[in-house]
């Protein structure tokens, strides 16, 4: 079993009563993938305030963990209150696409990170989001294929980000370790792939 795969085993225990909770006041799926978006949008900013005083990169660690769990919550919600679609999942991916670029974008800022590394870790990253999606698109199901899928980079990065408030070189650490098993699920879902096809 993967990483990826145990993770979302013991996320999904955990949110099972916030799920319910959503649930029972009627909570629009879309409203937590927004509140989401604006946690990413509000984690560059205080990236970009880190290059003053490393206290914020606290802060904006603690703004990627909040938007993170509301990534994960939307989708439950929505298959709890049987709305769940074509749109809203095509909305979500696209969303997680912006965040990502969002959180990529704030690390670059903060000065803490070799913007090279940055590009690597998210042009990987995006590869990652893009082996599955094509590969789905032809049939061929990438579901717990991979060492490492979005939400067990962006815990690293999460992490980092915040341990970074008392160790800066961390967060360039992770950048790299995010890049490199970004790299290898690539490699792993394009061989599975196209042993598929054959």
């Amino acid at each position: 079993m993967s990483l990826s795969r145990q993770g979302r085993k013991v996320f999904n225990r955990l949110a099972e009563k916030p799920v319910k909770w959503l649930v029972k006041k009627r909570v629009n799926p879309s409203v937590l993938t927004l509140a989401g978006l604006l946690m990413s949008c509000v984690a560059v900013v205080f990236y970009y305030l880190a290059r003053q005083d490393g206290v914020f990169m606290l802060y904006a660690g603690a703004a990627l963990a909040v938007g993170s769990v509301l990534d994960g919550l939307d989708g439950a919600v929505a298959r709890s209150l049987g709305v769940a679609g074509r749109r809203g999942a095509f909305t979500d991916s696209t969303v997680d696409r912006v965040e990502d670029s969002l959180t990529a974008v704030g690390i670059m800022l903060s000065g803490y990170v070799d913007g090279l590394l940055v590009i690597v870790m998210l042009a990987s990253s995006m590869l990652v989001s893009y082996t599955r999606a094509r590969a789905e698109a032809l049939g061929v199901s990438l579901a717990d294929v991979g060492l490492a899928e979005r939400w067990l980079r962006l815990a690293i990065l999460t992490v980092a980000t915040a341990a970074a408030t008392a160790i800066p070189e961390v967060l360039e650490a992770a950048t790299a370790v995010v890049a490199v098993l970004s790299t290898l699920t690539v490699a792993q879902r394009i061989r599975y792939a196209l042993k598929a096809l054959d």
